[in-house]
């Protein structure tokens, strides 16, 4: 494999150190909140095993870390759609 960089343009927010990424913008991605896809797949595990279990299984098959409060906070929004 070849290495890859990426670099991602940040913008500080006046009001402190928050911030935001214009790309989340143009793809609906709201600060502190999944896309719809990563919810979705979250809420896939966590309805499979406790949260923090799923929390650990996602990470391993996604590379991606979600804590297990976004584990549950992903499957109880996907549990009042239904």
């Amino acid at each position: 494999m070849y290495p890859c960089e990426e670099q991602v343009t940040h913008y500080l927010c006046e009001q402190g150190p928050h911030g935001h990424y214009p790309l989340d913008d143009k793809l609906g991605v709201c600060p502190r909140e999944m896309s719809a896809e990563l919810e979705s797949l979250t809420a896939m595990t966590g309805v499979q095993l406790p949260f923090q279990q799923s929390s650990q299984l996602f990470e391993e098959l996604t590379l991606v870390s979600v804590s297990d409060h976004s584990v549950a906070k992903a499957t109880q929004a996907m549990g009042s759609e239904v």
